[in-house]
């Protein structure tokens, strides 16, 4: 089973990436525009940003985003996106059309429940971070069940308060 309980931060881990790629995100205009998979219908309505909500490209270029669907054209490219303190009450299904992701941090958010069958649609999902979220140890353990080959991070939220 591949649920890691942690006592350290997760952003330590991806941080120095993610503040790379932040300090490259003039870059991001360079990168080849797709067309793109959104519909008007499937585009996020996520609040306005009030924590960390970036996203790395697979060039090494990052850019700090107002919601998914400021990925449009850019589908096939973004490698990691980190979406936390949005006051998340479920996983955005938007992040469905981001298939080459290999990292999603969730943390930070209201996450209780989420559908561990939904992440299937990730081929290249390595790691999953869900820190501070309400989810419960038997959800964590469906997860791990039906997704053995991605690692889940999770610290829950009382062990930060």
């Amino acid at each position: 089973m591949n649920v890691f309980i942690r006592v350290t931060l997760c952003a330590f881990i991806v941080s120095s990436s993610f503040l790379t790629a932040f300090s490259q995100s003039k870059k991001e205009q360079q990168v080849d525009q797709n067309k793109a998979h959104f519909s008007a219908e499937d585009k996020t309505n996520l609040p306005e940003v009030k924590g960390v909500f970036f996203a790395l490209l697979n060039d090494g270029t990052g850019f700090a985003i107002k919601s998914i669907s400021d990925l449009e054209g850019k589908e096939k490219i973004v490698k990691e996106i980190s979406i936390q303190r949005q006051e998340l009450t479920s996983v955005p299904k938007e992040l469905s059309y981001l298939r080459a992701l290999e990292v999603i941090d969730l943390s930070n958010n209201s996450i209780q429940d989420f559908d561990p069958a939904f992440f299937k649609k990730f081929p290249k999902l390595k790691r999953l971070y869900l820190n501070n979220n309400p989810i419960s140890k038997e959800k964590l353990q469906q997860f791990a069940e039906q997704n053995p080959a991605i690692q889940i991070f999770f610290l829950p939220e009382h062990f930060t308060k």
